[in-house]
């Protein structure tokens, strides 16, 4: 391999990933132009495509499209066999495949400073010519490929115009090499490379907004390229968002738990209308953790009315977060009554419900309850369980005029009947007086001093008399043994 097919294939080795200009030295193989661009100072501005029909000419009067090119390359032009046209390409790297793939006609030029433009935009510059002749006298370079003999050199020495009119081959927006339209001449550069790139995705939380976000991006591109849109994915399986401009605030509500990976991909069209995209990754790619909807039933409280024993009231407390919202409760009473859609307080209360219930006889009861919240995926229930079960047992009250009964002891209610009258209710009534009887006189009896009440009398006072004997002798006796 001559020096010339190693510069050119140093220079087609060049990949987008650099952005320095790599290398200045290349060949390119034809000539300048004929008669036509004999004189300088006549020269126009626009890009010249003539037909050079002359002996430095590559292929002899160039070709004015892809398809004539071809047919030149395969079959010679009746002036140059083809062998030598594939010899000299062959020489600078262009290889049957690369002509072949060849399509439509002229689009940019080379300009005898050693630029090259697609269309008008610059793709590469340090350009290297040649041809079939020496040209320049001891500025051009002579090389052999295969029995062909070709003169290098730079287009200052062989252009005769400002601008020569080319067949442009470029691959993913980099410069490959081009071939002037008026001699079929080729032409290698120092190919331009487009660097663009996503630089950074940003995901900001919305404040007071559940699991919103807003995604903003940054890219950064030059070097021919062109930004066109950049793509948000949000890794939760919905649908991506385009926008045109990196700075447009793209917001998002994640609707399931999990952790999510968002990504953005940038689209830029290259030199040539290649459409690129940025492959996701490093700050281009955040990850987004989603809490799962907190609703449970934390507990259920059922207290008996101390003065009625049958009636109680339940409290239930509810925990609701990460977007769940508490809105009703239905209650079971466990005796074959139920209460429904009770609403919870507010304020503070907002998560806890109260309801009363009467039951009509003692007995033991399982009071469930179930739970309604709204999350963000919809609505949701929780079946009352461990501490959200209540299992009471309600008491008949005491009975009347006992205590803690109703009415009290003591109550006029609770006295017992006027025994003057049953229509009375309580002997303490007022009404309740008993009926007033009239005093008699009894009538006057003569006492009855008959035999055997004189003898009784008599009797009687015998045996207090010999008691009263009795006890004062014995005083007397005690007193003499003293």
């Amino acid at each position: 391999m001559n020096i010339f097919t190693k510069t050119l294939a140093r220079l087609r080795r060049v990949t987008t990933k650099q952005v320095i200009v790599a290398g200045v030295f290349a060949l390119a193989v034809v000539g300048a132009a004929g008669a036509g661009m004999a004189l300088k100072s006549n020269a126009s501005a626009a890009p010249v495509s003539t037909p050079d029909c002359n002996a430095n000419a590559v292929a002899w009067c160039g070709s004015a499209s892809a398809s004539d090119l071809i047919n030149k390359y395969n079959n010679g032009d009746g002036h140059n066999s083809a062998a030598s046209i594939q010899n000299i390409y062959n020489c600078v790297g262009i290889t049957s495949a690369d002509v072949h793939a060849m399509t439509g006609g002229a689009n940019g030029y080379v300009t005898n400073t050693g630029d090259v433009y697609l269309g008008g935009q610059l793709v590469a510059t340090g350009a290297i010519t040649g041809g079939r002749q020496d040209i320049g006298g001891g500025a051009s370079t002579p090389h052999n490929c295969n029995g062909t003999t070709f003169w290098e050199r730079p287009p200052q020495v062989s252009f005769q115009n400002p601008q020569l009119a080319a067949m442009l081959v470029m691959k993913n927006g980099v410069f490959q090499y081009a071939i002037l339209v008026s001699c079929d001449n080729a032409v290698i550069a120092t190919p331009i490379i487009p660097n663009y790139t996503c630089d950074m995705l940003n995901a900001t939380p919305v404040t007071d907004k559940l699991n919103m976000y807003n995604f903003t991006s940054h890219v950064t591109f030059g070097n021919g390229a062109v930004f066109d849109k950049v793509v948000y994915d949000f890794g939760d399986g919905s649908a991506p968002v385009s926008t045109l401009g990196t700075g447009d605030l793209i917001s998002h509500t994640y609707t399931k738990p999990g952790t999510w990976t968002a990504k953005v991909t940038a689209y830029f069209t290259l030199p040539g209308g290649t459409v690129v995209a940025t492959t996701p990754g490093g700050n281009c790619v955040r990850s987004i953790s989603v809490k799962a909807p907190v609703l449970s039933c934390v507990y259920l409280q059922g207290l008996p009315d101390q003065n009625n024993k049958l009636s109680y009231a339940f409290t239930l407390k509810a925990d609701a977060e990460n977007g769940a919202t508490f809105t009703s409760v239905d209650f079971d009473f466990g005796d074959g009554n139920s209460q429904m859609g009770i609403k919870p307080g507010t304020g503070n209360n907002v998560l806890i419900a109260t309801t009363p219930h009467t039951y009509s006889k003692a007995g033991t009861y399982t009071v469930i309850p179930t739970l309604h919240f709204t999350t963000p995926t919809g609505n949701q229930t929780v079946v009352g369980a461990g501490n959200c079960v209540a299992h009471i047992t309600p008491t008949p009250p005491p009975p009347p005029c006992t205590q803690g009964g109703t009415p009290a002891p003591g109550s006029p209610q609770c006295q017992p009947p006027c025994s003057s009258s049953t229509s009375i209710p309580a002997t303490g009534s007022p009404e309740c007086t008993p009926p007033t009887t009239p005093p008699t006189t009894p009538s006057a009896t003569l006492v009855n001093t008959g035999a055997g009440n004189v003898i009784g009398l008599f009797a009687g006072t015998s045996v207090l008399g010999a008691a009263a004997h009795f006890f004062v002798q014995k005083r007397r006796l005690g007193r003499a043994s003293l």
